[in-house]
């Protein structure tokens, strides 16, 4: 699935990535899944949590992985789950 990156003023000490409910759904996502978000220089893992505090279509991550990567709010991103 596509999303574009939202950067979240959140703070939990793990690597969290914030999905829409509806996209969760389409993507047979559940809490505390581990996803794979892929970029074209790097490979990032976090634990989903569905919220709506993100529209569908984004993917929210927290501070904890932007101090870890560097993103940019909107640039778009390939997720998938991990079984």
């Amino acid at each position: 699935m596509r999303a574009k990156v939202k950067i979240l003023d959140v703070e939990t000490g793990r690597f969290m990535v914030v999905i829409n409910e509806e996209d969760a759904k389409k993507a047979k996502l559940h809490p505390e899944d581990l996803i794979k978000i892929e970029t074209a220089k790097r490979t990032i893992y976090g634990d989903v949590v569905i919220s709506n505090m993100v529209q569908s279509g984004e993917i929210g991550v927290t501070k904890d992985i932007m101090r870890a990567y560097t993103f940019s709010e909107g640039e778009g991103r390939v997720y998938s789950n991990l079984y």
